[in-house]
């Protein structure tokens, strides 16, 4: 871990891509593999999440045995039976208010308890010209190009 911790210390100010290059390159040598971070055996991985779709249920991946959290060795066995209960109702609930509560008890109970700690959000620079019309951004699928024109 020290090592990995050293590794880290060198890499401010860095692009997410130069990071995971690093990482990729320098991993391996204490033993950490992907196969390891998909078997829920590592103790440490850098990854993206993206959403797969417009909701914050994307994100109950993150929560104890969701594909994400099995990642991190995140079972039931081994979490607290309130984050069990938020993930259970977040799963079902469709009152957006109550919705919206429940998601923000999960992240609390994340940012307090939960074994992801965010590091970076990559940004996107988008240049357009004036020309051209019927560009709207979708944090999904970033352009539909059929609504672009001159």
């Amino acid at each position: 871990m020290d090592m990995i911790l050293s590794k880290l210390n060198s890499l401010h100010a860095l692009r997410f891509s130069t990071i995971a290059q690093k990482f990729q390159a320098d991993l391996p040598e204490v033993g950490m593999w992907l196969e390891g971070y998909r078997n829920g055996q590592e103790p440490f991985t850098l990854s993206l999440w993206g959403p797969d779709f417009r909701d914050p249920g994307n994100y109950l991946e993150f929560l104890p045995e969701k594909k994400v959290g099995l990642r991190a060795n995140w079972k039931n066995a081994n979490s607290s039976a309130d984050i069990q209960e938020l993930r259970d109702k977040a799963l079902v609930e469709t009152n957006p208010e109550e919705r919206t509560n429940l998601f923000a008890a999960i992240q609390d109970y994340l940012q307090q308890n939960g074994p992801f700690a965010p590091l970076v959000q990559n940004s996107i620079q988008i240049g357009l010209n004036s020309a051209l019309k019927g560009f709207v951004y979708n944090p999904q699928w970033r352009v539909d190009v059929a609504l672009l024109s001159k």
